[in-house]
């Protein structure tokens, strides 16, 4: 029983590997064909995009030194700002005046579309990435929407304390942030590779003819004798036979 049920594995890897040999070119031709096409239509229509990163300290008191006075009233306080202070950047208060400094044509929503702000865990440094077309303007709006933030924050919402304060700024990106990613590319190749292996799998299991002489003595478990060749089939390649017919 162990014996049956070894030969039934084997003919079955065998099989699964003569259905890749048969096809593997093919696999190959459309993966290259598939990757090749996808690069150029991605290239084609691709715009590169900039992300500047500018970085804004949020402090405990206004001295925020060992010393200071600093007490754990003022540690809550500056916990509970990084909580509110990203809602607070969006506001119509302080992207409106964004735009107004950097003279852009920009709507509000396109404005807060741009910007993304992030804050590390157990940290009081919040981080601001404006994302645009030209790296020039990226830099610039989030050097402007740092500085226009703490002026809003310490000036019109906490009364001149100064609990928050710019700390990167102004880096101009040399990269762009979604260059075209050569893995997807190739996952998808390897992705079509497989469909193609997938359907001559699927032609091979549906395939309930004799092909060769092989498959006589597997599923008919009739020993072969001879072979009537066909004349035509004089290629070393053929792999069919037929019997003569009349006519040739």
């Amino acid at each position: 029983m162990e014996e049956e049920k070894n030969s039934e594995m084997e003919i079955g890897l065998r099989d699964f590997g003569a259905v890749f040999v048969h096809c593997w070119w093919i696999m190959l031709l459309a993966a290259v064909v598939v990757g090749v096409a996808l690069y150029l239509f991605l290239n084609a229509t691709h715009k590169d995009e900039y992300t500047a990163e500018a970085s804004i300290y949020v402090m405990r008191s206004t001295g925020d030194g060992e010393g200071d006075g600093t007490t754990s009233q003022d540690i809550s306080i500056a916990t509970y700002l990084v909580r509110d202070a990203p809602e607070l950047i969006l506001s119509h208060q302080v992207l409106d005046r964004v735009i107004i400094q950097q003279n852009r044509i920009l709507s509000y929503e396109q404005l807060r579309e741009m910007i993304t702000i992030t804050n590390e865990e157990n940290t009081r440094i919040l981080y601001l990435s404006v994302t645009a077309a030209d790296p020039v303007e990226a830099a610039s709006l989030v050097t402007s929407l740092a500085n226009v933030t703490c002026d809003f924050m310490n000036n019109d919402m906490y009364d001149g304390q100064k609990l928050f304060k710019v700390v990167d700024q102004n880096v101009v990106p040399d990269q762009p942030s979604n260059p075209i990613s050569m893995l997807k590319i190739l996952l998808v190749a390897f992705a079509c590779a497989i469909v193609v292996y997938a359907v001559y799998l699927v032609m091979f299991l549906m395939d309930d003819k004799i092909n060769t002489p092989e498959d006589v003595e597997r599923y008919l478990g009739l020993n072969l004798l001879g072979q009537i060749p066909n004349k035509k089939d004089t290629g070393r390649g053929k792999r069919y036979y037929a019997q003569y017919s009349s006519g040739q």
